[in-house]
């Protein structure tokens, strides 16, 4: 009699697991992944997405399409995934500027703790300060010194109003007690465009974006806000280096999901964008563009977002950057 219920309760166990493998290979509906890119096509941000979408679509076995939603400092995109399917088939990848534009705008358009979920860290980068070729500074104590012996001379272009690029030029201007001229762009190509072309003095723009300007001499690299250089910039120095050490603006990505997403399905997509970053092939596609694979478990990561929210509330305020 023993025996027969030790049997039982094994059947049982065995069952019990099967099942909740069976659950958990279904948590997924059977079609294609999207992927909201809140930032124009060609931003290095949707460049290295479609480098992940890739790598994500051959793991999974599935689709994984890379939509581009820009505009209003990230907010459309963000806001459109915040209303979409809480199954996991529709994510927002974004960067800094999902934790600014709640602060920033009048009217985002989404909540960032109570709209989407936090379910993975992507990579970390940094921007590259690249300024027109024919400007008269070959470094940013160069650059600074210019600006404050002719205030007038200098502007900067930005990915747009709000956005991240925005942000990191203004904190560093205010820091050093100047003003450049600000014209927003409708992304990185516009804005490195105008710069190459002498009409606009610098920018603070992806690394991925300029990179083969710079090495084509058409843009001159000035720094790189990273705390430490980049093997894709090679001489490129930090603004550490530049003679800024309390100047850090790393950029970090990451995959959010619409609010309600069971948790189960939160888990598998974490499981499986660690497993596709932590891949030694895209790792070393991302290292080659001057960003670094960098996932976290989504506990962790949602904590990191909430730190994120707190410091860039406190600089928004400080920058008094507002956008109605």
């Amino acid at each position: 009699m023993y025996a027969t219920r030790t049997l039982a309760a094994v059947l049982v166990g065995l069952i019990a697991g099967l099942c909740s493998t069976i659950s958990s290979a279904q948590t997924l509906p059977d079609k294609a992944i999207r992927v909201i890119v809140p930032l124009v096509p060609g931003a290095s941000l949707d460049a290295r997405m479609r480098i992940i979408a890739a790598a994500m679509s051959d793991r999974l076995k599935r689709h994984v399409v890379v939509e581009n939603k820009p505009g209003a400092g990230g907010s459309i995109g963000t806001a459109l995934v915040a209303q979409a399917a809480p199954d996991g088939t529709t994510l927002l990848f974004t960067n800094n500027s999902y934790a600014i534009s709640p602060y920033a705008l009048k009217n985002p358009g989404y909540d960032p703790v109570k709209s989407l979920t936090p379910v993975n860290r992507g990579y970390i980068s940094s921007l590259v300060v690249v300024a027109t070729p024919t400007i008269k500074a070959q470094s940013m104590k160069e650059l600074v010194a210019l600006a404050k012996s002719q205030p007038n001379l200098l502007s900067y272009g930005s990915s747009g109003m709000g956005s991240l690029p925005h942000f990191a030029a203004e904190a560093f201007f205010n820091g050093a007690g100047i003003s450049p001229l600000h014209v927003p762009f409708k992304g990185d190509t516009q804005a490195l465009t105008e710069v190459m072309a002498g009409r606009v003095s610098l920018v603070f723009s992806g690394i991925l974006a300029a990179q083969p300007h710079i090495k084509a001499g058409k843009l001159r690299a000035l720094a790189v806000t990273s705390p430490a250089r980049l093997a894709a910039l090679d001489g490129v120095p930090t603004m550490r280096e530049a003679g800024y050490p309390e100047y850090n603006d790393t950029i970090w990505t990451g995959f959010f999901a619409p609010a309600g997403t069971p948790r189960p399905v939160i888990e598998l997509l974490n499981r499986e964008i660690t497993a596709t970053l932590n891949d030694p092939s895209l790792r070393a596609k991302l290292d080659a563009s001057g960003a670094e694979a960098a996932p976290m478990p989504h506990g962790e990561f949602a904590k990191f977002i909430q730190t994120e929210l707190a410091r860039y509330a406190k600089l928004v305020k400080a920058l008094g950057i507002r956008m109605d």
